[in-house]
Formats: C-alpha cells, structure tokens, sequence
C-alpha cells in the first residue's frame, strides 16, 4: 500500500543539520509515510548521514545544484503519498504533525485541498508559538500573500501538485508564487495545531543581513501583483504588501549600517500604506536615521 503522506526535504551542503529534521519524521505518531530526501548536489557528507538511518520508508535522491524549487518538484515526481508534505533541512517537525493532519484531513472528508498549520520558533532551544495576525481579505489569493505561509506549514493533495509545481527559476518566494496558482482553483483550509518548528539560525535563507533574499521577498510580490490581471488583489491590500516588503527591507539597510538605503525604503514604506506600522516606522525614521541615539 502506498504511505497517506509523502514528505519532502530538499536538502544542499546540510549533513550537519539534516539529522534532527529526519528523526523528527521518524518519531511521528502517525506511520504511514515516506520521506523524500532530494540532495541537490550536496559536497558534503549528506548521503552519508542519509545512509545511517535504517528505516526503510526514508528514500535518497541526488541531482546536480539545481536550486530548491526543483528539488520539491524532483521530490514531487517520485512521491507516492495521498498529501504530500515539505520540510527544509533546517526545521522540524513536533510529533504529532501528520496525526494532527491525518485528523484534519478525515475530519473534512479527504479534502482536495491546501491545507496549512500553526508553528513555534527554535531559538537556540527556547521554542515559542508563532502566533497567527488576523487579516482582512476578500478572498484566498489576499489572504496568502498577506501571511505568506512557509511550505513546511502546509499539506497538499498529491493531485494539485500534479497540475501545479514550484517554478525552477524562483529561489526565494516559490512557496508564495505556488500557492498564489493553486488557490486560484483550490480551497485552503486551517488546521489550528502548532507542530512546525522553525529553528534560528545565522544561515538561514532569509535572515535580516541577507539583502538578497529581502530583494527577492519584494520582486515575487511584484511579479504576483503584476500578473493580477483578474483583480485578486485589491488596490489596498496591494499597498500594504508591498510597504511590508519595503519596510523589511529597510531593516536590512539599518542592520547592516546604510542609513541612506534604510531612509529610502522606510519612505517607500510611509507613502505606500502610511497607516500599516505607522508608529514603527516614524519611530525607526528618527532614533536609526535621521537622529541616530534619540531613542537610546
């Protein structure tokens, strides 16, 4: 028989921190699934570290560095579950994340569907819930690009991933982009559980001294408003997106020293949504940039 849920870790240069992620699919409460490791042309001793676990539902794949977005599709294709769901090398899953799905999942009647949980935040070992805002939106699409929510928090129908797959050429924002196409068509559904952990650490992907990643966070939601040709996203929610990637990016600039950069963007932020954060942003505007130590 086929295992209910697949799981898929994209994985490069990580055989230091691939262990903990595995072992947590492992101790899972709930037994049937696979595990998917997609080595994206690794140099260091992934397979190695792969190879040490005996479990005979966990399968290796390698291919050459084709970035994380082909490595989900390449796992996609080889998978065999009902749901299918993510995990990066980098974070684990709590115990019960697929029993609170398979829960979920039975209790809305096998749903073809997204559906997406709750998380809690390692920091060096001090874990906390993340707990989710309230949005306004008009629909699914206004939704998701507000809370943005990460591919370990979600569990996918194997069919819509048959239809929809990570676009390649995307190494930051992919998630969004995939999940902006298939809630085009598809219901999303919540399940209130917290049992992702994402772990801090100085290398991950998008970390406040990582520019490119806050360029990147801001160029996907431009290419999604831009392809917004059906009116989705409405003009306030558009607004408020976009001073939200401002506003990030503007940290950026202030944690890395550039006061200039971080005034720009911080002024791109006010003018585009001058209520979202307001207080924040005129508080940063004077103590960081413009009278740097008239907060201290």
């Amino acid at each position: 028989m086929n295992p209910f849920f697949s799981v898929i870790i994209p994985t490069y240069n990580r055989g230091h921190m691939l262990r903990r992620p595995v072992e947590s699919v492992i101790n899972q409460t709930f037994a049937s699934w696979e595990l998917i490791i997609v080595d994206d042309g690794s140099t260091d001793n992934t397979r190695q570290v792969v190879e040490s676990f005996a479990d005979p539902r966990i399968r290796y794949i390698y291919q050459p560095n084709q970035e994380r977005s082909a490595a989900r599709n390449t796992g996609i294709k080889n998978s065999k579950g009902q749901y299918i769901c993510f995990l990066d090398s980098d974070d684990y899953y709590l115990p019960a994340h697929l029993e609170s799905f398979y829960k979920k999942i039975t209790a809305e009647n096998f749903p073809v569907a997204m559906l997406y949980c709750d998380t809690v935040e390692d920091a060096g070992g001090r874990v906390t819930r993340i707990e989710s805002y309230p949005v306004e939106a008009r629909n699914a699409i206004e939704w998701v690009v507000q809370v943005t929510p990460g591919s370990p928090r979600t569990c996918v129908h194997r069919s819509i991933l048959e239809k929809h797959r990570f676009n390649p050429s995307l190494t930051v924002g992919e998630d969004l982009d995939l999940w902006v196409r298939v809630l085009k068509e598809f219901p999303v559904i919540y399940n209130r559980d917290f049992t992702v952990a994402f772990v801090t650490h100085s290398g991950r992907t998008v970390n406040v001294g990582n520019e490119s990643s806050y360029k990147a966070h801001l160029a996907i939601m431009e290419k999604i408003i831009s392809e917004d040709t059906a009116g989705y996203i409405s003009s306030a929610v558009r607004k408020k997106v976009l001073a939200s990637a401002w506003f990030r990016l503007s940290q950026h600039y202030l944690h890395t020293g550039r006061r200039w950069k971080a005034f720009n963007s911080l002024l791109r932020s006010l003018i585009l949504a001058p209520r979202v954060r307001a207080k924040e942003k005129i508080y940063l505007l004077l103590t960081r940039v413009i009278l740097p130590g008239f907060g201290s």
